[in-house]
């Protein structure tokens, strides 16, 4: 079911990215957005075609969204500067809110469930951040 990690998906952001970062020399950063944004694409997921639509909420896009996720984290990479520490604490938040149950990761959520995590990450990690 989309929203719930899958059974043999990766506990941690660092088990993630050893597999899909194969050695040195690499960019930290970038390995680390990308295995974030894989790891929310996995939890959105195909939803079943038998299962009943889900009600849309505030966080849906009307449609879903041309740029690919992983374009998308690389994006926010590219223009924001998260840093590592702030990757790994917007990993550790998608974690706890889709654990909670109250949010469900879709394809129609994902680009903005992953810029409001990296900009809450930032602003709790970063001294400087640009105000918004």
């Amino acid at each position: 079911m989309a929203g719930t990690a899958p059974a043999d998906a990766p506990a941690t952001l660092l088990q993630l990215a050893a597999q899909l970062c194969h050695g040195p020399p690499f960019d930290q950063e970038r390995c680390l957005i990308a295995c974030l944004a894989e790891y929310m694409r996995d939890l959105s997921g195909d939803r079943e075609p038998t299962l009943p639509p889900l009600p849309p909420t505030l966080f849906d896009a009307a449609s879903i969204p041309s740029m690919d996720l992983v374009t998308y984290a690389h994006r926010q990479h590219e223009y924001a500067h998260p840093g590592c520490e702030a990757i790994i604490t917007a990993f550790a938040l998608v974690q706890r809110m889709v654990q909670s149950g109250r949010v469900i990761v879709t394809p129609l959520n994902e680009h903005r469930l992953l810029a409001v995590a990296l900009l809450l990450a930032i602003k709790l990690t970063k001294d400087q951040y640009y105000e918004n």
